[in-house]
């Protein structure tokens, strides 16, 4: 995310500003006399959760059971399972959880009260399953920009600056196709200032990201904290 950021907004930089394109570059242009550098110097997940607004789809099997006479103990196909629908001993006459049989959910497996007599597809169980799915995950990021101009002669470096804040205005449509929400300048400090280098004047934006989070889920989810998660 941080990466597609980085490219996009390079890209209107070097396409939009009257410098040369290795002028422009991402990190600190060493050896140039006149720079313009972008770096992300923080960011900040807004979400409090991955998973906890999802919900779990399910599936229903219905399993049709060979009893051999002798055992009252049958494992269904494709454990975990959710929960029991109904359960059919013979076919036709419905059983009562508790009363007639109980359940191990996790394993599968249904045990029977009473053994059934022998037969084919005697025992009839449906229930429900976790299903695996995929699910998208929106994860809110806002992001710190800082794009500093190096270049000796003020009044020069102080119209690049500017040509910087028209650029991101105006280039506000592209920027949203590829990903940037919103950007926003914050402040501008350079100049000596905040022990900056006299030649260099520093732009601060905030860029508003949402990061797609594909998560395959079987079963219920649990909750990956991030919230407060800050880098610098």
């Amino acid at each position: 995310m941080i990466g597609q950021i980085d490219d996009a907004l390079l890209d209107r930089l070097k396409s939009g500003l009257s410098l040369a394109k290795d002028e422009v570059a991402l990190g600190p242009a060493a050896g140039k006399k006149r720079s313009v550098s972008l770096v992300c110097t923080d960011f900040i997940v807004d979400e409090t959760s991955v998973g906890g607004s999802m919900s779990v789809k399910y599936e229903e099997v219905v399993d049709m059971l060979d009893a051999d006479g002798s055992t009252a103990i049958f494992r269904l196909s494709r454990p975990p399972v959710k929960a029991i629908i109904s359960v059919e001993c013979p076919p036709g006459t419905f059983k009562k959880e508790g009363d007639d049989y109980m359940v191990e959910p996790s394993r599968g497996i249904v045990s029977l009260r009473a053994v059934p007599k022998k037969g084919k597809e005697s025992v009839r169980v449906k229930y429900s399953i976790p299903r695996a799915i995929g699910e998208t995950q929106n994860v809110h990021m806002a992001l710190t920009y800082a794009i500093t101009v190096k270049e000796a002669d003020l009044r020069t470096r102080e119209d690049i600056a500017m040509d910087i804040i028209r650029l991101f205005y105006r280039e506000k449509p592209f920027l949203v196709e590829r990903g940037v929400e919103e950007i926003q300048i914050v402040k501008g400090f350079g100049n000596g200032a905040e022990g900056s280098p006299e030649d260099e004047l520093t732009l601060v934006y905030k860029v508003l990201a949402t990061l797609k989070v594909d998560i395959v889920t079987v079963g219920p989810l649990e909750k990956i904290k991030l919230d407060g998660i800050r880098v610098k």
